[in-house]
């Protein structure tokens, strides 16, 4: 059961780097840009994991791997926001969030419809 999880986490990694690095406003080497996302710094982090409280086993667990790798790399103890309440509180927050599994397909605020161009 424990194998399937490091490449879920391995994934969820992957795909915070490719969309973290669209090229507007990218850091490079030893220069900051203006569109990092930050998950630790110095030591610290406000991030939250969050995973929908309606997940499976396999996005749970996922969920608290990355919890634990980061806190493996960085030192910094990351929160895991896995019941409703908590999820919603994390998603409102104006801090960092790695959303893992089903609760990444959900969308935040109600689609709106966009005026066309003149």
């Amino acid at each position: 059961m424990y194998r399937f999880a490091l490449p879920v986490v391995a994934v969820t990694l992957v795909s915070l780097v490719v969309s973290t690095a669209d090229g507007y406003g990218a850091a490079t080497a030893g220069r900051p840009g203006g569109n990092e996302l930050v998950i630790v710094d110095d030591g610290r982090t406000t991030a939250a994991v969050v995973v929908s409280a309606e997940a499976g086993p396999y996005e749970k667990l996922a969920a608290a791997d990355l919890v634990e790798y980061i806190g493996l790399i960085s030192g910094a103890a990351s929160g895991l926001a896995n019941t409703a309440e908590a999820v919603q509180a994390a998603l409102a927050g104006n801090d960092p969030v790695l959303i893992v599994g089903q609760e990444a397909q959900r969308p935040v605020q109600p689609w709106r419809a966009r005026s066309p161009a003149c």
